[in-house]
């Protein structure tokens, strides 16, 4: 699977040619049906840029790490 590094800012996928962006639809619907399988067993974090257009990814995503806003935030106290 191909993911460009030239993609815009917002992740879409509309950069990659179809067969890429099946793979990444794929991939996502995958993970989310696994975890939806286990019923709260798992949690599954995925530092990525993909956006897929889908109600299922969006009510998935609980934050996007971006503008500023990271996982590791930049206040915190560096060894």
């Amino acid at each position: 699977m191909y993911y460009p590094a030239d993609r815009d800012a917002a992740g879409s996928l509309a950069v990659l040619d179809d067969a890429d962006r099946g793979w990444v639809v794929r991939l996502f619907r995958w993970v989310h049906d696994r975890v939806a399988e286990l019923k709260g067993q798992l949690q599954v974090i995925v530092t990525d840029h993909a956006v897929v257009g889908e109600p299922w990814f969006a009510e998935a995503v609980v934050e996007r790490w971006r503008d500023g806003n990271a996982l590791v935030p930049r206040e915190w106290p560096r060894g």
